[in-house]
């Protein structure tokens, strides 16, 4: 009798934790190790609707409070004209493992809205899949997502390219600055154009940049992994050296995971992807850029930076939005999946599955 006594509650202690087992707080990650099989479900969103300034503060806020153990928003410094940069960190607070750092952001030209609206689409696709599809979940599991969806507040506001200051934020970084090959000078009057472009009067004279620049330094020794800053409107990826004049010679690694992440662009996805160098298309802009953030994180951080130039044809032509957003969510699947690899410079090869309707058809 006793026996089956002690049998019954060895069986009820079984079953009381199998239950316990299955139960789980919605958004969080399984622990159990066993894959998650709902298809993945692409955000909802409508060809006219933009996000400025104001409703990108508000979407990443609301989004904090709807994904607490997952979404943690603030700022990382303010603009010319007191307007903070915001920042979501996107991970699963459970998980108390060690993580990798990816740093994704928009919007360094204020007229490049797609730029936003991707760092916003990507995080929401993130968010509703995560705990739910395996490949989704996947993505985020290990890691430490950064994402900064306006770097230029005061651009954006004025629908500029350029800072309060008349400054292209994206030439001031401490790398090849003030170069006229590198399409950069020093303009005081802000007069130049998308050739050569205002670099400010010193790196890092604009506090935007400087911002971006001490956000790198808390991520150099938390596994960086990649840095992917998004800009329109050119449809390629764009990788080291952007700069006219490098200031050393690429390792042959590097360089080999470089072309490898181009070849796998131009095998998966509409764009084109290359470097930019004058007359040299393969990047979709024939010119050097020198003092921009991607090659400033590489040479300081040796982080692999990736540019993506979002959408095709004239930045203020703002149309089609779901199909770019679309067209660039599997490179940023391809850049979480082979996180691991990018952080150790090993051959990024990792294929993930794309949710149905990515990447679209033309």
């Amino acid at each position: 009798m006793k026996s089956n006594l002690a049998a019954a509650a060895i069986f009820m202690l079984l079953l009381v934790a199998g239950l316990a087992g299955c139960i789980q707080e919605p958004g969080l990650s399984e622990k159990s190790g066993e894959s998650q099989d709902l298809p993945m479900v692409l955000p909802d969103w409508k060809d006219d609707v933009y996000h400025n300034y104001e409703e990108t503060k508000s979407w990443m806020f609301e989004t904090g409070e709807k994904y607490p153990q997952m979404v943690e928003v603030f700022s990382i410094g303010t603009s010319v004209q007191d307007r903070e940069l915001w920042c979501m960190k996107i991970t699963d607070e459970n998980d108390t493992g060690e993580k990798m750092s990816c740093l994704i952001d928009g919007c360094t030209h204020g007229d490049e809205w797609e730029a936003t609206e991707f760092c916003l689409y990507f995080t929401q696709f993130l968010l509703e899949n995560y705990g739910k599809n395996g490949t989704a979940t996947g993505l985020v599991g290990g890691k430490e997502i950064y994402v900064i969806p306006i770097v230029n507040p005061d651009g954006r506001e004025a629908d500029t390219r350029h800072n309060a200051n008349s400054v292209n934020i994206n030439r001031n970084y401490d790398i090849d600055w003030g170069n006229p090959e590198g399409s950069s000078i020093i303009d005081p009057m802000g007069l130049t154009g998308h050739t050569f472009e205002n670099c400010g009067p010193e790196p890092f004279s604009e506090p935007e940049t400087c911002a971006m620049r001490d956000f790198m330094e808390t991520l150099h020794n938390k596994n960086f992994a990649f840095y992917m800053p998004c800009h329109t409107a050119n449809h390629a990826l764009l990788g080291c050296w952007s700069c006219a004049r490098a200031p050393f010679e690429m390792p042959q690694r590097d360089y080999d995971l470089i072309e490898h992440t181009f070849q796998w662009v131009r095998d998966h996805t509409e764009y084109e992807a290359g470097r930019t160098q004058w007359l040299n298309e393969t990047g979709g802009q024939p010119m050097p850029a020198s003092g921009t953030a991607g090659d400033w994180c590489y040479m300081r951080h040796g982080v692999a930076s990736f540019t993506m130039e979002l959408s095709q044809g004239s930045v203020a032509t703002h149309a089609n939005l779901t199909h770019w957003m679309k067209a660039t969510l599997p490179v940023g699947m391809y850049m979480l999946a082979n996180a691991e690899n990018f952080l150790n410079w090993r051959t990024p090869d990792i294929t993930p599955i794309f949710p149905e309707g990515t990447p679209p058809r033309n």
